[in-house]
């Protein structure tokens, strides 16, 4: 989950004023990943925990949902 978590705290920082990001998976953990954390405050002074960003399920009521399946590529899909 560690990708998906990175890839919410950038697009809120660089484009929450165009659109809402949201990581979200098919079970909660207690906490995000510390490592995606440390390495998103190191590299662009964004703090993941300090901004209020948390694990979340997967649900319903999105226009669009993007997969990340590995590095290579996705699956984009229209909600409706």
């Amino acid at each position: 989950m560690c990708r998906s978590q990175i890839a919410e705290a950038l697009a809120k920082h660089f484009a929450s004023d165009r659109c809402e990001f949201y990581s979200a998976g098919t079970e909660t953990k207690p906490r995000i990943n510390q490592d995606a954390v440390r390495l998103v405050k190191e590299l662009y002074e964004i703090d993941m925990e300090k901004n209020g960003q948390k694990t979340k399920l997967l649900s319903a009521g999105f226009h669009f949902y993007l997969f990340l399946i590995d590095y290579r590529k996705f699956h984009f899909i229209e909600a409706g």
